[in-house]
């Protein structure tokens, strides 16, 4: 067996500006904030009717009436967060009139799963530089004709969703002007990069404090690659889902990517939006043009916290019920 070499840390993103720093909580939440933008997706209303069998059943007829506000989550600076929950809490409702309308008491659902960053590819053709049109004005050339269309990886947004009570709809305004509530986000202190070598080996790599790593089998083809990666202890790398509320570790594992020649992930690299991130198993990928893989990186999140992240939207349109 080969031993293996080190690539090491090739990383380091260290939170700036106190973002994290001892202050109250609160004023961290509103900073954090900033690096999100909310907007309202979608409102939807669900009203179901089931009939029973009497003499099967007790209960010969049920209705349930839902109100389910959708809202986007736009991540403007994706360097530290690592996360973002699927619920939202509603803590203030203002109808047309100014007034505020009572909501119940703020109630996280239990076992509510983190959800991490999604990232796709997707063919863009280059964007012409301001500079290169400018020029090209001033010079009164002809534009450059388009290249062709490359994949490029684009950061998707986070959903979250909350129930609205039904009672709000049928009002007047047929809307309601401003909802404020807050969501669950994890952040990180500080992000490292750990790229071990894509040959099989016999050195166990320390990734946290209680994983460890070893690449039994690495191979590549023309057009795909396949791997095992065997964890110490054996099925540490397939770790359930962290939940709101829960003890966070000091180091976790956020992402396992495979990088190429070109020092770019593969095509199809990454894990699923999973935290802490899957990190070992067999499998396999490629398809593309990026598939002779060097070393497979690990991204390590220190000191993660959970944030509550308060937000606001306006102009909330209700559904009509008789429609």
């Amino acid at each position: 067996m080969m031993r293996v070499r080190w690539v090491g840390i090739v990383q380091v993103l260290v939170v700036s500006g106190g973002l994290l720093a001892a202050q109250a909580e609160s004023a961290l939440d509103a900073r954090a904030a900033r690096c999100f933008r909310v907007q309202w997706s979608s409102v939807r209303y669900d009203k179901s009717v089931v009939v029973e069998n009497p003499a099967i059943s007790k209960t010969s007829q049920g209705m349930s009436e839902t109100v389910t506000l959708s809202c986007q989550v736009e991540i403007r600076d994706p360097s530290l967060v690592l996360g973002v929950s699927r619920d939202g809490v509603i803590t203030q409702i203002v109808d047309s009139e100014g007034r505020q309308i009572a909501v119940d008491a703020p109630v996280t659902r239990p076992h509510q799963m983190f959800e991490g960053l999604r990232y796709e590819q997707q063919f863009r053709r280059p964007k012409v530089s301001r500079w290169d049109t400018i020029v090209n004005f001033v010079m009164r050339r002809p534009p450059p004709a388009p290249g062709p269309p490359q994949f490029v990886t684009e950061l998707q947004p986070s959903r979250i969703t909350m129930r609205l009570d039904k009672t709000l709809l049928g009002r007047d305004s047929g809307e309601l002007p401003s909802v404020k509530g807050y969501f669950h986000a994890l952040v990180a202190e500080s992000i490292e990069n750990i790229d071990v070598p894509f040959e099989p080996n016999d050195t166990w790599v320390r990734l946290t404090p209680d994983l460890e790593i070893q690449v039994r089998e690495a191979v590549c083809t023309a057009s795909s690659y396949r791997f095992w990666i065997d964890t110490r202890p054996r099925g540490a790398g397939g770790m359930r889902p962290l939940a709101v509320g829960e003890p966070l570790p000091g180091r976790m594992v956020v992402n396992r990517q495979f990088i190429g020649e070109d020092g770019k992930p593969s095509r199809y690299s990454g894990t699923p939006p999973i935290l802490p991130a899957p990190v070992g198993g067999r499998g396999s990928g490629g398809g593309g043009p990026n598939s002779q893989v060097k070393a497979i990186r690990f991204v390590i999140a220190s000191n993660p916290t959970e944030r509550k992240i308060p937000f606001e939207v306006s102009h909330i349109p209700l559904p009509n019920p008789e429609q």
